[in-house]
């Protein structure tokens, strides 16, 4: 008889197919299978890059478009911080940025997703206020905006973001370490959460993996060259922006930000950081 016609025996089947994929595919191996590719890059060819002036809030210097830059080579690009070495305090933000879809056939939806790039430092950051390529940080960023209420009801008209923050002032304590973006109380709106993930500073190339999940708005987790730092018990940030407009977008950041110059008219800092690789996916 057909199999369809013996219900028990189709289900005994199917247990031991299934016994025996578990028993074969690691958990690893299944997710990336299952993975759903969203967009891949090798160099940031045909990423922008705009300046965020004075982060914080602290300074006064004033900044341009042209105080931070992005150059794609053959194998990686470059995103750089003060590129025309000025008294100034500016965080280069690189990013591709997606406007109402991905592509015709991925729409915007909320869910779980996967950002992957590889990074380098040209230079170890010193404390040494005569070195002038020194950082103060390297960020990662995955941010969806929905300012028409499309694909979630966002009328307290907030970005949401998956943000990681690599920690590179080598006059600080926590050089070196990895913290992520979450929400705050006003007036503040956003803090920083520490996370186990930590990595002294060197030349070499490494691998970041951020997973997080917007629907649930949590992360997951953290990967840094294969080791894995859970992060499930961290919402991720939830950013008021009553001034932005109707758009649909999503971006995604490789973001580089020279030292702070303690004043207008004193350090001068700039910082590069290599990039290449990037990759993201939809989880299911």
């Amino acid at each position: 008889m057909h199999l369809l016609q013996k219900p028990l025996l189709r289900l005994l089947l199917l247990g031991s197919l299934h016994l025996v994929l578990a028993c074969s595919t690691s958990p690893e191996e299944a997710e990336s299978v299952s993975a759903t590719e969203i967009y891949r890059s090798i160099n940031l060819a045909g990423h922008s890059v705009f300046p965020e002036c004075n982060p914080g809030g602290t300074l006064a210097c004033h900044c341009s478009e042209d105080d931070v830059g992005i150059e794609s080579f053959e194998a990686y690009g470059e995103v750089t911080s003060n590129v025309r070495g000025r008294s100034l305090y500016v965080n280069a933000i690189g990013g591709k940025q997606f406007v109402d879809r991905f592509s015709d056939e991925h729409p915007f939806a909320l869910g779980t997703y996967r950002y992957t790039y590889q990074f380098r430092l040209k230079e170890i950051p010193r404390p040494d206020a005569n070195q002038t390529q020194n950082g103060d940080a390297m960020h990662q960023m995955i941010q969806f905006w929905d300012g028409r209420n499309e694909v979630w009801d966002n009328t307290e008209k907030q970005s949401l973001e998956a943000a990681i923050y690599w920690d590179l002032n080598p006059w600080g304590s926590d050089f070196g370490r990895f913290r992520v973006y979450t929400s705050a109380e006003p007036p503040a709106n956003l803090r920083l959460e520490s996370t186990e993930a930590f990595l002294q500073p060197d030349l070499e190339w490494h691998t970041l993996e951020l997973v997080a999940d917007l629907e649930a708005r949590r992360y997951v987790s953290l990967s840094l060259d294969g080791e894995v730092f859970d992060l499930s018990t961290i919402p991720i940030l939830e950013l008021p922006h009553p001034d932005w407009g109707a758009d649909l977008t999503w971006t995604l950041t490789t973001e580089s930000m020279a030292t702070y110059p303690n004043a207008c008219n004193s350090s001068v800092f700039q910082w590069t950081i290599q990039f290449r690789n990037v990759l993201f996916e939809r989880l299911p």
